[in-house]
This record gives structure tokens, sequence and C-alpha cells, in this order.
């Protein structure tokens, strides 16, 4: 078992020692002797130390064989680790139980789903439960593949439909999975933000590198003391203002193009984010702009917000430290994207 490593081994060591130890001392304190005063003060220091590790190996045993979770920006231990165990590739490099081909199956659509970590599924364990395998068994005679990729904005996205043009691959129905943060190559602040999040990892002491409980006391505090890893979608806000949102219109316009010359279709699919309650969600304008610049290019747009009002804050996030959607999330996206493309069909 990878957990069990020589760190936790060392602890069980020092454990199981420091229990040899108190027996001893035990038996000695037993014995007459001038040394009884010294052995009570070795047995107080001894019992100290044996509570103190047996504490901590508790802490780190729960952490490391029993907690299997995320954070947002995946910088903590658990995380890390949660993506080694639940990430698997496919042919294609992407993450799915089945195998993506340039061609597509004859006889058969194909959705191409783009997206970034909303739409890989961060903190969604099964595959099966992110809302793309959960629309291929929805429509019938249909291939799905989810292409997204962890940390995608608009920008990265527009190269990889260039590459997927190299590469020979054939689009017919594109989704474009947008967030609102897909904006945030154009914000002067996201960098800023982005740096000192990841700076988390450096600077570690040993223990902190090595421990899954300390690790997580870490995180805790650095989460404390950093409100822009819980609301980091905050400062995206700016983005969709001036120049900054003319670049990016520029750029969604050139997606679209990207797909017409691969002679496929597009449709959008804007999630909200979901981390903030109905009664104080500040992105309202913002979701309006979207819709309003997708209707002004004749693509077909679904606005999730509807949708995931009644659940939005307490619901829909893989928990409290990863705003990511979990398995409910997934679940009403899929619903509604069906619904979405049997509308469009008729």
């Amino acid at each position: 078992m990878e957990e069990f490593d020589v760190f936790y081994f060392s602890i069980i060591l020092t454990l199981v020692t420091m229990f040899i130890a108190l027996v001893f001392i035990r038996k000695a304190i037993k014995s007459k002797g001038s040394t009884r005063k010294a052995l009570f003060a070795l047995w107080n220091l001894a019992l100290t130390v044996f509570l103190f590790t047996v504490i901590f190996t508790i802490g780190e045993s729960y952490f490391r064989f029993y907690v299997d979770t995320t954070d947002s920006f995946s910088i903590n231990k658990l995380s890390q680790r949660w993506k080694a165990r639940h990430y698997h590739y496919n042919n294609a490099n992407c993450r799915d139980n089945v195998d993506y081909f340039n061609k597509i199956k004859e006889g058969k659509r194909r959705i191409t789903i783009f997206g970034d970590s909303f739409t890989i599924g961060q903190g969604v364990k099964n595959v099966d439960d992110r809302f793309s395998n959960l629309l291929s068994t929805k429509l019938s005679n249909v291939e799905v593949h989810n292409v997204a990729k962890d940390g995608a904005s608009s920008a990265s996205q527009l190269l990889q439909f260039k590459e997927s043009k190299e590469k020979g691959y054939e689009l017919d129905i594109v989704i474009l999975a947008y967030c609102l943060n897909d904006i945030d190559y154009l914000v002067e602040e996201a960098e800023p933000i982005y740096n000192r999040i990841h700076a988390f990892n450096k600077g570690m002491s040993l223990l902190e590198k090595q421990s899954y409980f300390i690790n997580w006391l870490s995180f805790r505090y650095f989460a404390f003391n950093d409100p822009d890893l819980i609301n980091y979608s905050d400062f995206v806000m700016d983005g969709y203002k001036g120049n900054s949102w003319k670049k990016h219109k520029t750029v969604l316009q050139n997606i679209a193009r990207s797909v017409y010359e691969q002679n496929g279709r597009i449709m959008v699919v804007t999630f909200p984010f979901l981390q903030h309650s109905a009664e104080n969600y500040p992105f309202h304008e913002i979701h309006t702009q979207l819709d309003d610049f997708w209707k002004s290019q004749n693509i077909p747009h679904l606005d999730l917000y509807k949708s995931f009002e009644p659940y939005l804050g307490k619901d829909l996030t893989v928990n409290r430290y990863d705003a990511h959607p979990n398995e409910l999330s997934n679940k009403l996206a899929a619903d509604e994207i069906a619904k979405f493309i049997h509308q469009l069909r008729q």
C-alpha cells in the first residue's frame, strides 16, 4: 500500500518503542532504590511523548487511509493523492474509461465536450458520474467525448481546437462547457492570486511534506488566512469589462470559427459559480452579458444558473474547500443538457 511508507512506518516504530520504554520504566519504578524519583520524572516524560504519539498516529492514520478528498486548486497532499488515485487516462490522454478515436463511427453522431476542471470532474471519483458520461446514457446512438483539461481557459481551448484539427480529429456537435473564470487569462489579478495560492507548497518543513495530518492542518490555516482560496472567482468580474471583454469575445468567436472550419456545430453550456448562495450571487450581469453575446453569434446557449439556483451555496460543490461540481451538480447538468439537445433537434 502506497500510504504505508517509511514516514508512517517510523511513526508506528516510535509508538511501539515508547510503549516498550514505558513497560521497562514501570518495572524499574517498582524496584526500590535511590533512583525512583528520577524514574518517576522519566516516566512522566515518556508517558507524555507516548500519548502525543498516539494522538498523532490516530490523526495520521485517519487522513492517510480514510480521507479521500480535494481542494479547488489541488495544492494539499490529500488532493494531489486524490488525483493520482482517480484520474485515469485513455488513449487520447483524456480522463475517461473508454478510448477515443479520430474518426466518427459509421452511423453514429458525436458530441465533443471542451472544458476545464469543472468538466473533467475534479472531486468526482467515478467518471460515470460526470455530466458527460451521464449524457451518453441519455442520448441514443451518440458517442460523447470529454476532452476537458485541468486549468483550461478560453485561450488554451482555442489552441486545443487547432491541435485537434491537425490530428485529424472529426468534429460533429461541440459543447463548450463555459465557466465564468475562463476569462482569467485576461485578468491582471489572476496570475498573482494563483501564484500566491500555489506557493502553499513552497518552503514547507519536512514534516508538512511527509505527513498527511500536518499537511492538512497547514492547509486549513492557509485557507483561513487566504480568502481567495475559497472565493477565487470574485476577481474575474473585472475581466468582463472594457478591453479585456472585447479581446475575450474575439477568442470566443475564433473558437466558433474553428468548429465551423471542421464542419462542426457548436453550443455553449454556462456553469455558474457554485459556492455562492442564490441570495448573494454577484454574477447575474455577467450571465446576461454572455447570453446576449451568444445570441448575437446565433450560437445555442444553455445557462445552468436557473437549474442550479435552489441548491447554490449548499449542495452543489465537492466540499467546503473545493468549489467544483459534485455528483448532484453533474446529474442536474446532464438532465438539462439532454433536454436542451432534444429541443434543438425539434
